[in-house]
C-alpha cells in the first residue's frame, strides 16, 4: 500500500466534514455493512431496518467499508444512474467477507476484499453487473475511465467464492478473481458474460460495444488447497448467448490444477449470439470431470457456438460432455489448440480424452470443427460426433493430433457421416505414427501424458473411423502401417483413407495389408513411399503389404526427390492407380489395375501387373481427395540447371507484387528451362541492421505467387489462379512439396495468389503463403511445370516484402531452374492362366453324376487373390464349373465333361486367361444282383413259375423291362431237391449281371389215400374179422399220377377199432395204419389215412305173451309175458315193461282168445342197444 493510499485512510477514518461517514458503532451488532466511509458529494450510504441502501449519482463511486457482511436476513440496495455505472466497495476486514443476504443493483457492483468474499448458499444476487475480487483495485484508473486494474500479492490464497444465487442484467457480466476462485453455486449472466480468473493481477475493460474484456496479467505462485484447483466450478454457469470464461495463471514453478470442473457451463448460442465458452489455464492443469457439462449447443435453430480449452496440462475424464451441436451448423470445440497446431490459442503439453468422455459439434447444416491437440502427448480414447443431418449437409473436421506423441485407445470413435451429404474428415497428426494390432503406444492416460517416441492407433480404430469419416492421418516424420486395415464399410465421398507425412525427407512404410472395399487411398509422403521391405521372404499375408481399393482409386504421391518402392511380396489390387514420384518402382507381378497413370520425375517408372488382356492399363486417373488428374505413364529425367535467390525490394505499402525476370545467368544464359521451384528463405537483414534472425522467432519468409508469364514456342501466356485451362499452356501444372497447392486471396488484394499450406505452429507465417520454417530451417515448395520449354519467365510475388511487419529484415525467395526429358514410362504385363483338365471319371448307369474335379491341383488362384477375395468383396474367385449332358436316365456311354470358365466380366475375368480342356464322364452299366426264390411242388404236378428277386435296378425301372428269358433247374420229377439256375435270364445293355443266388424246388411225395371199408353189426355180436392186423382188402386207395398204379403195390394193413361187444349202438371208426407201399414209384408217395365206419345196430328184445287158460266166467287171469335176445345180461340191469290185453271177458264164450303185447319199453342204461319186436 502506497504512502498516498495510507494517508487517505486516515482521512477518511477520520470522518472529516468532506466525507460521509456510516457509524460502524452506529450498527456493531448489526449483520450488514458497517463502517462506511465515502465522497458525501456523489455517494450516500443509509439504513432502515435490515436494509442498507447505498445512492450513487456519479458514474462511478467509492465506498471503502470497515466491513462488508450481508447475513441471511439483510439486503444491500445500489441506486445507481444507470447500469453502466459501477460502484467500487474496498472492505477492509481482517476477514472475508460473508454474504448470505441479498444485494441487488441497476448498475455495477465491485466488491474487493483482501482476504476474501464468499457468497454463502443463501446469498441471492440480482445486479446489472459484479466484480468479486480479493485483488487491490487501483482507484484513479477505475474513476478516471472505469478501466480495473487489479494487482495483488502472488501467494495469496484468499478466495473467491459462490455458493448462493449470482443472476445479473442481460447483457451483465460476472467476474469473480483472485488467488483462488470456486463456485458451487449458480451463476447466470443471460447474453452476457462470465469470468472466473485466478492470478495476481488482472484487468478488466469496457469496449465501447458494451463487451467486457477480462485479462489475467500477473499468475498465482501457490498452489491450490481446495479441490485440488485454482479455478474450480462445481455448481451451474449459465451465459445463454454469451461468454463463460474460467482462467488461471499460475508461475512455472507451481504446476497447479489451475481449473477444474464438475459442474455445468452453459453458453448456448440464441440467434445470431453464439455462446463461448473458455476454459484457459497458463501454466496449469485443467481437469473436467466425469459429471462435468459444457453445453455450447445452439437452440431455437442456432449453430453450435464455440468451447476453447488449454492449460500445460489437459485431461477430460470419462463421462465429461462438451456440447455444440447446432439446430444450425455445427459449433467449435478446441482442446489444446487449433488446426494443426496453428491459430492463436497455447498448446497444451499434454491432452487426455478419456474413455466415455464425449464432444458433439454435429449439425443439421453441416458438422462443426473438433480439435484435439497436444506439443507433446495426446491420448483420445473418447467419442466425437461431428455428423450432419441435412440434405447437402457435410460432416465436420475432427482432428486428434500431436506434435509429439499420439495415442489413439481402442474405445475411441469419431462420426463425421453425412447420410444426405459429404461426409467430413478425422485427421490424426503426430510426429510419427504406428498403426497397431492392438495396445496402443501406451497403456493408460497417465502413461501417455508426457511420453516421448512414435504414436500409434489401433487398426481396428481406423476400421471404425472408415465406417462413418473420410479419415486423414497426417505426421511430420513416419507413418508406419504395421497392422491390416480391413474396412468393408466406408462412408463419406470421397469415401477412404489418407496417409499424409509432411516433414522433409518424411516417408510412409506399408508393412501389413490395407483392404478397403470399394474405397479410395491416398499415401503421400515428402519422402519415400515403401511398400513392404525389398528382399522380404515373408509368406504371411498379414505381414506383407497387400493393397486392395476394389473399385475405388489408389493415389501415391511423393515430391520428386522421393521414390515408391514396392517389394516382390507385396501386391497392389486396384481399379485405379495414380503414382508420382521421383522414381516410380511398383514391380509385384501380382498388381492388378484397370487404370493406370503415372509419372517418375527425377528417375524411372516400371510397373508391373498380372492380368488377362495382355494389354497395358494406361489411362487418366484423378485423386479422388484432391481431384488432381494424371494421364499416361512417363519417367522423367530432370536436371537442375540453377538456383537464384532474390531478396524483397517492396516495402508493404500497399497491394503491390513484386515483379521478378527468372532467366538463367552466366554460362547458362539464353537456355531453356521448364520448371520452377519457389521456396522461402530466412529473413534477410535490411542495410544497417548486422543482426540475424533469431531461430526462435515464429515469423519469417512467406510469400505467394500472382503469376507467371512467358512465351513457348512463340505463343505468349501470362497463367494466374483465374486463368482457365484452355488459356494455360498444355502440360501447365503446380504441385507441392512440404503441403498442397492452394488458391488464396489477401484482404488487401482482388486477385487470387498460389500458395502451399503445409506447417504448422508457425505463428507469422501464413499457413496459405510459401513459408519458411525457422525452427525446422525448412520451405514449402510450390513446383510450376510450365508445360514447354522457355528461356525467361516473369513472376509476380505477392506478398514479398521489405521490411516485413516491422521486423527489421526482408524476405527472401529461392527459385530452382529445372530442365526435364520426359520418356514413356515402363509397364510389363504378365499372363497368368486359370487351366486344367477334368478327372476322368466313371459311374454306373442311373446314379447321379459324381462331384467333378480337375486333374492335378487344376486352375489355382494366385495366393494374394484368395487371400483379398477372404477379407473384402469385390474380388470374388468363382472357380470354372464343369458340366455334362449326361442325367441319370443317359444310357450307358462316353460323355464329354465340358469346363465353363468363370464368367466374362469380373475381376477373375480382368485377371486371368482360361486354358481348359474337356474330359470324360464314362457310364458304366449298372450291378444287378438276381436271387431266386425257392419253390415247392408236389410229385406230378406241374412245375411252378420259376420267380427271383432282382436288387439294383435304377430310375424306377422293373425286372420285367430289363430283364428277358427265364430260370431254368435241375432236371427231374421224382421226390427231391432240384437247384435252380440262370437259365436263359439275360439284362439290356445299362445292365450287367455280377451275382446269381440260386433257389431250390423242392418235389415232395404226392399224397395217396387208403380209406378203410365200413362194416355193421349187432350190439353184442363180435366186431367184422377183417377188422384186424395184415389186411390185403377192406380198403380203396385213390392219389395215383403218370398210372403209378400199374408199378406200385400196397400190402398188410392194419385195421382198428375202438368198439367191442359191450359197446353200444352207435358208429365206429375203423381206423387202417402201417400200409407197406411197394413197386418202383413207391418214393413218390405217402400214404395217408381215410378211416372206415363200423355200425353197431341194435339187438332185437322179442317180447312174447304168454299163454293162459282160465275157466269160462271167471276173470282173466294176469297177463304175463316173456323177453328173449338179451345180451351181454342186459336183463340184470335193464327192465322190460309190457302192456297185454285181451278180448276175452268173463262173458267170453269158453274158446282161444288171442292175448296182445300192446306196448313194451325197456328202462335201464342199455336201453338204446335194442328193438322191441313183439
Amino acid at each position: 500500500m502506497t504512502q498516498m493510499l495510507r494517508a487517505r485512510q486516515v482521512l477518511l477514518l477520520g470522518c472529516s466534514v468532506f466525507a460521509g461517514c456510516f457509524s460502524l458503532a452506529a450498527h456493531a451488532a448489526s449483520a450488514g455493512p458497517a463502517g462506511a466511509v465515502y465522497d458525501s458529494s456523489t455517494m450516500a450510504v443509509s439504513r432502515s431496518g435490515t436494509v442498507t441502501t447505498v445512492t450513487q449519482s456519479a458514474p462511478r463511486g467509492v465506498v471503502d467499508w470497515a466491513s462488508f457482511d450481508v447475513a441471511r436476513q439483510e439486503s444491500v440496495v445500489f441506486a445507481q444512474p444507470d447500469a453502466q455505472s459501477a460502484t467500487l466497495n474496498r472492505v477492509h476486514s481482517a476477514t472475508a467477507s460473508a454474504i448470505d443476504g441479498a444485494i441487488s443493483a441497476n448498475g455495477r457492483v465491485i466488491i474487493q476484499n483482501g482476504n476474501g468474499v464468499v457468497f454463502g448458499s443463501n446469498a441471492r444476487i440480482d445486479v446489472g453487473s459484479l466484480v468479486a475480487t480479493t485483488l487491490n483495485v487501483d482507484e484513479r484508473s477505475f474513476l478516471d475511465s472505469g478501466r480495473l486494474v487489479l494487482t495483488g500479492s502472488g501467494d495469496s490464497s484468499a478466495q473467491v467464492r459462490n455458493s448462493g444465487r449470482i443472476k445479473v442484467a442481460d447483457g451483465g457480466f460476472v467476474a469473480l478473481l483472485g488467488g483462488s476462485v470456486a463456485n458451487d453455486g449458480l451463476i447466470q449472466a443471460r447474453l452476457g458474460s462470465v469470468t472466473l480468473g485466478a492470478g495476481s493481477a488482472a484487468t478488466i475493460d469496457f469496449t465501447g460495444d458494451g463487451m467486457v474484456q477480462v485479462a489475467i496479467t500477473d499468475p498465482v505462485t501457490h498452489k491450490a488447497t481446495e479441490a485440488g484447483a485454482l479455478v474450480a466450478n462445481s455448481g451451474i454457469i449459465s451465459a445463454d448467448g454469451g461468454s463463460v470464461v474460467l482462467t488461471a495463471r499460475t508461475a512455472r514453478d507451481v504446476m497447479a490444477l489451475a481449473i477444474n470442473l464438475d459442474g455445468v457451463v452453459e453458453a448456448r448460442s440464441i440467434g445470431t449470439s453464439a455462446g463461448k465458452v473458455s476454459l484457459l489455464a497458463e501454466g496449469g492443469q485443467v481437469q473436467l470431470g466425469a459429471a462435468s457439462r459444457i453445453d455450447a449447443s445452439g437452440i431455437g435453430g442456432a449453430s453450435g457456438g464455440q468451447v476453447a480449452i488449454t492449460g500445460t496440462s489437459v485431461n477430460l475424464a470419462g463421462g465429461a460432455r462438451i456440447d455444440a451441436h447446432g439446430e444450425g451448423a455445427g459449433g467449435t470445440i478446441l482442446v489444446g489448440g487449433d488446426y494443426r497446431g496453428q491459430g492463436t490459442l497455447a498448446h497444451a503439453h499434454d491432452v487426455t480424452v478419456a474413455s466415455g468422455a464425449l464432444l458433439d459439434v454435429s449439425g443439421v447444416g453441416g458438422g462443426g470443427k473438433v480439435v484435439v491437440w497436444s506439443d507433446g502427448a495426446t491420448h483420445f480414447d473418447g467419442q466425437v460426433l461431428a455428423g450432419a443431418t441435412g440434405k447437402n449437409a457435410a460432416g465436420g473436421l475432427v482432428e486428434t493430433s500431436s506434435s509429439g506423441l499420439l495415442d489413439i485407445g481402442a474405445n475411441a470413435a469419431v462420426s463425421t457421416y453425412s447420410a444426405l451429404g459429404r461426409t467430413g474428415t478425422w485427421l490424426l497428426d503426430p510426429t510419427s505414427l504406428a498403426i497397431v494390432a492392438s495396445g496402443g503406444s501406451a497403456s493408460s492416460p497417465g502413461e501417455a501424458n508426457g511420453a516421448t517416441g512414435p504414436s500409434s492407433i489401433n487398426a481396428s480404430t481406423v476400421v471404425s473411423a472408415l465406417a462413418s469419416n473420410s479419415v486423414q492421418l497426417v505426421a511430420d516424420n513416419l507413418i508406419t502401417v504395421d497392422a491390416p486395415i480391413v474396412a468393408t464399410t466406408l462412408a463419406g465421398s470421397p469415401n477412404g483413407l489418407e496417409l499424409i507425412t509432411t516433414g522433409p525427407d518424411s516417408e510412409i512404410h506399408v508393412n501389413a495389408p490395407i483392404l478397403l472395399q470399394n474405397g479410395n487411398l491416398a499415401l503421400r509422403a515428402e519422402g519415400n513411399i515403401l511398400l513392404g521391405t525389398v528382399g522380404s521372404t515373408e509368406t504371411d499375408f498379414t505381414r506383407r503389404a497387400i493393397i486392395a481399393t476394389g473399385s475405388g482409386t489408389l493415389w501415391m504421391q511423393t515430391r520428386s526427390t522421393g521414390s515408391i518402392i514396392q517389394a516382390d511380396n507385396s501386391a497392389i489390387l486396384a481399379e485405379n492407380i495414380g503414382a508420382i514420384g521421383g522414381t516410380v518402382s511398383l514391380g509385384s507381378w501380382d498388381n492388378f489395375t484397370l487404370n493406370l497413370a503415372g509419372s517418375a520425375r527425377s528417375g524411372t517408372f516400371l510397373f508391373r501387373e498380372t492380368n488377362a488382356s495382355n494389354t497395358s492399363p494406361v489411362g487418366t486417373v484423378v485423386d479422388p481427395f484432391t481431384l488432381q488428374t494424371l494421364s499416361g505413364v512417363e519417367q522423367t529425367t530432370t536436371d537442375l540447371l540453377q538456383t537464384q535467390e532474390f531478396t524483397s525490394t517492396t516495402a508493404p505499402t500497399g497491394p503491390v507484387d513484386e515483379v521478378l525476370n527468372l532467366a538463367l545467368t552466366g554460362a547458362q544464359a539464353g537456355q531453356t528451362f521448364d520448371t520452377l521451384v519457389f521456396s522461402a528463405l530466412p529473413y534477410q537483414p535490411l542495410p544497417g541492421n548486422s543482426n540475424q534472425p533469431d531461430p526462435s522467432l515464429t515469423d519469417s519468409s512467406d510469400y505467394g505467387v500472382r503469376s507467371l508469364t512467358y512465351s513457348i514456342g512463340g505463343s505468349a501466356y501470362t497463367v494466374a489462379p483465374e486463368t482457365t485451362a484452355a488459356n494455360r499452356p498444355a502440360g501447365f501444372a503446380l504441385a507441392a512439396a512440404g503441403g498442397s497447392v492452394v488458391t488464396w486471396t489477401n484482404p488487401v488484394y482482388t486477385t487470387a495468389a498460389w500458395g502451399v499450406e503445409g506447417f504448422s505452429g508457425v505463428g507469422g507465417t501464413d499457413p496459405e503463403e510459401i513459408g519458411y520454417h525457422p525452427q525446422q530451417s525448412i520451405s514449402e515448395n510450390l513446383i510450376a511445370s510450365l508445360g514447354g520449354a522457355t528461356s525467361s519467365v516473369t513472376a509476380a510475388l505477392r506478398l514479398f516484402f521489405a521490411p516485413d511487419f516491422g521486423v527489421q529484415f526482408a524476405e527472401a525467395a529461392q527459385v530452382q531452374f529445372y530442365r526435364t526429358t520426359t520418356t514413356p514410362g515402363t509397364v510389363q504385363i504378365r499372363q497368368v492362366s486359370l487351366s486344367g483338365t477334368p478327372n476322368p471319371v466313371s459311374r454306373e448307369y442311373g446314379d447321379a453324376n459324381p462331384a467333378f474335379s480337375f486333374q492335378g491341383s487344376g486352375p489355382t488362384f494366385l495366393g494374394v487373390d484368395q487371400y483379398v477375395a477372404s477379407q473384402i468383396s469385390g474380388y470374388e474367385l468363382p472357380l470354372p464349373t464343369i458340366s455334362t449332358s449326361a442325367t441319370p436316365t443317359s444310357p450307358v456311354g462316353d460323355y464329354p465333361l465340358v469346363v465353363t470358365p468363370p464368367p466374362t466380366s469380373g475381376f477373375v475375368y480382368d485377371r486371368y486367361t482360361y486354358d481348359f480342356s474337356n474330359g470324360t464322364l464314362t457310364v458304366i452299366p449298372a450291378p444287378l444282383s438276381i436271387v431266386s426264390d425257392n419253390f415247392l411242388k408236389t410229385y406230378g404236378d406241374a412245375d411252378p413259375e420259376l420267380t427271383f428277386g432282382v436288387t439294383g435296378l435304377k430310375n424306377g425301372e422293373s425286372a420285367a423291362t430289363v430283364l428277358s428269358g427265364a430260370q431254368g433247374r435241375t432236371a427231374g420229377e421224382n421226390v427231391g431237391h432240384y437247384p435252380t439256375n440262370i437259365g436263359s435270364l439275360a439284362v439290356n445293355t445299362n445292365y450287367t449281371i455280377v451275382s446269381y443266388t440260386p433257389g431250390n424246388l423242392e418235389i415232395v411225395p404226392r399224397p395217396l389215400t387208403l380209406l378203410a371199408d365200413s362194416d355193421s353189426r349187432v350190439y353184442g355180436d363180435t366186431n367184422p374179422g377183417w377188422i384186424a392186423a395184415g389186411q390185403n382188402s377192406h380198403f380203396t386207395l385213390t392219389g395215383f399220377v403218370n398210372n403209378d398204379q400199374t408199378r406200385t403195390n400196397l400190402s398188410s394193413v392194419d385195421f382198428a377199432t375202438t368198439a367191442n361187444v359191450l359197446s353200444s349202438v352207435g358208429a365206429y371208426a375203423i381206423t387202417p395204419s402201417n400200409g407197406v407201399l411197394t413197386g418202383a414209384a413207391a418214393g413218390n408217395y405217402v400214404l395217408t389215412y381215410a378211416d372206415g365206419s363200423l355200425l353197431i345196430d341194435p339187438a332185437q328184445l322179442t317180447v312174447a305173451a304168454n299163454n293162459q287158460s282160465r275157466l269160462f266166467g271167471e276173470a282173466n287171469p294176469t297177463l304175463t309175458a316173456t323177453t328173449t335176445g338179451w345180451k351181454n345180461g342186459d336183463q340184470v340191469s335193464n327192465t322190460m315193461v309190457a302192456a297185454l290185453s285181451t278180448q276175452a271177458t268173463e262173458l267170453s264164450n269158453v274158446g282161444t282168445y288171442a292175448i296182445t303185447v300192446d306196448s313194451a319199453a325197456i328202462s335201464g342204461p342199455a336201453a338204446g342197444n335194442y328193438v322191441i319186436v313183439r
